[in-house]
């Protein structure tokens, strides 16, 4: 467990972040407890709460992405102020038998929460296969699943059809696109 204090400065900056991070079309926070419909329920709203949560990452696949991921989450974790473990697995790759495997292993631990960094292919084999973690996606946007899951997925990837309509609102003028080779820029 580690518990954190962190100095005035970052709880302020966090404070602004999160402030501008609110769910669409809400004045409330994202909160775990109050979407799910699992016997259990999460509150981490209250300072001096207790989390084990993990990570599960294909470095491989996601590269850099895995030491921001990891930040973002440490930050969160820290100005909570309250009790923590957290731990990062690596499945490597996004192979069926890989996430399997990591998930078996997550679950042996006791960990019930999961932040799981992967592509559409491995948010598809997480959410056809697991039913008892509760799981967050950040990686891939809701609107671009395909499949039905289970009341313990939730997805915070972008939504760039939205984000650009937005975008194309405040715009006045031309408005030049830079693209490359990435799947982001080929679904934009």
């Amino acid at each position: 467990m580690a518990k954190a204090k962190e100095d005035e400065s970052f709880k302020s900056q966090y404070a602004n972040l999160s402030l501008s991070l609110r769910v669409e079309n809400s004045n409330e926070f994202f909160d775990i407890s109050a979407q799910n419909d699992m016997n259990e329920s999460f509150d981490y709203s209250q300072k001096g709460s207790y989390i084990k949560i993990a990570l599960l990452v294909p470095q491989k696949v996601i590269g850099k992405y895995t030491i921001t991921i990891s930040k973002s989450i440490l930050s969160y974790l820290l100005f909570r102020n309250g009790d923590f473990d957290f731990e990062v697995f690596n499945c490597q790759d996004e192979e069926e038998d890989s996430i399997l495997n990591s998930l078996k292993e997550i679950k042996s631990k006791g960990y019930k929460y999961l932040v799981a960094a992967m592509t559409q292919k491995g948010a598809r084999i997480i959410a056809l296969n697991e039913r008892d973690l509760q799981i967050y996606i950040p990686t891939v946007n809701k609107m671009d699943v395909s499949y039905v899951t289970g009341p313990n997925i939730y997805f915070g990837g972008l939504d760039y059809f939205k984000q650009i309509q937005k975008l194309a609102e405040f715009s006045n003028e031309k408005i030049v696109y830079f693209k490359d080779q990435s799947p982001v820029s080929a679904k934009i």
